[in-house]
């Protein structure tokens, strides 16, 4: 059985608490347990914004991953073979890469303004297509991909740029 010093109250023979120190310790109780949770929500409220600031993906990324289809996808300007139909990532179709087939491949909406803008260019072969809407020549930031170009029967080895705009 615990020593009477380290019983919160002290109580008479019939075990009532008698002691005019109650109500101040219930004040401490109350302020306390009021204190840990305001400390509670406040560590709570840091480790999510840290957390979202941790998992955000930063724009140069995001980019990349959505210029990825242009050179990989077959709907956009990928060479596909006519006889067996297989497609070859990497290697852009020289005869596919027109502003229309652009149009198809990466649609932007209407107004486009919450959406990337793309501009790419195959500078040996003087060739640029871009996004119609509203892509402003703002570049925020620019890809280089080492690519083959399917010219008349040949791959060509050259190079794309992928000039990005984020913002409008």
């Amino acid at each position: 059985m615990a020593p009477s010093s380290f019983r919160l109250f002290k109580l008479n023979k019939k075990g009532e608490a008698n002691d005019a120190n109650i109500p101040a310790v219930m004040l401490y109780y109350m302020m306390a347990s009021f204190i840990i949770v305001i400390l509670i929500f406040g560590f709570a409220s840091i480790l999510t914004g840290w957390q979202n600031q941790v998992s955000e993906f930063p724009d140069e990324l995001k980019g990349e991953i959505i210029a990825l289809r242009f050179s990989q996808s077959v709907d956009c300007f990928a060479y596909s073979d006519p006889v067996s139909g297989k497609v070859y990532p990497g290697v852009i179709d020289l005869e596919k890469f027109k502003d229309s087939r652009m149009d198809t491949c990466y649609f932007t909406g209407v107004d486009g303004q919450d959406f990337f803008q793309f501009e790419l260019s195959l500078p040996e072969y003087k060739k640029t297509v871009e996004t119609d809407n509203n892509y402003r020549n703002l570049i925020d930031h620019t890809i280089e991909k080492q690519i083959l170009v399917y010219d008349e029967g040949k791959f060509v080895p050259t190079k794309l740029f992928i000039y990005v705009q984020t913002r409008i």
